[in-house]
């Protein structure tokens, strides 16, 4: 069914427009046209080149809606745009904090991971792992070579009378 339309022109503070459309658009089906191509005769019509004042909370509170997505959280709470900002502005602010102290979290993890290798030879061993780490005239070295250089090692070894090898 098509049903005629009417054009309807709001003049007004561009402050107050959220108001105006949330109090008495909202509620209706409508179509925005450019209002420069539907009144091209109207010598002082500008385009409103603001860029959206909302832009910076709508990707911020994107951003905290991921973080959100495996929850079955709903609400049906009414705020205002200022206090919506304020909430997603606070929730991102400690996000970030989490998320920094969780990059912190591992990357002492990570530092720990690998004191363990370190150590892991030691197990058993009925001495102080940190004393073991910090000798100045003892070293050491774990891991495997290949066979071919097996024989050439042990001729190297035993020449030295300075190192252990088993």
């Amino acid at each position: 069914m098509i049903e005629r339309m009417k054009f309807l022109n709001i003049t007004g503070p561009k402050d107050d427009i959220d108001r105006i459309i949330e109090t008495y658009i909202s509620k209706y089906d409508f179509q925005l046209e450019n209002a420069l191509s539907e009144l091209k005769d109207v010598k002082e019509l500008h385009p409103f080149t603001d860029t959206n004042p909302y832009k910076n909370a709508l990707n911020s509170s994107q951003e905290l809606k991921e973080y959100l997505k495996d929850t079955d959280f709903k609400t049906n709470r009414q705020m205002s745009i200022e206090e919506a900002e304020a909430l997603t502005n606070t929730l991102s602010d400690k996000v970030n904090a989490f998320s920094q102290k969780k990059s912190d979290l591992e990357a002492e993890l990570s530092k720990y991971e690998e004191k363990l290798k370190n150590v892991q030879y030691f197990i058993g061993l009925d001495y102080d792992t940190e004393k073991i780490l910090h000798f100045k005239y003892v070293n050491f070295r774990f891991g495997s070579m290949p066979k071919e250089y097996y024989e050439k090692f042990m001729t190297f070894v035993y020449d030295s009378v300075d190192t252990i090898f088993y």
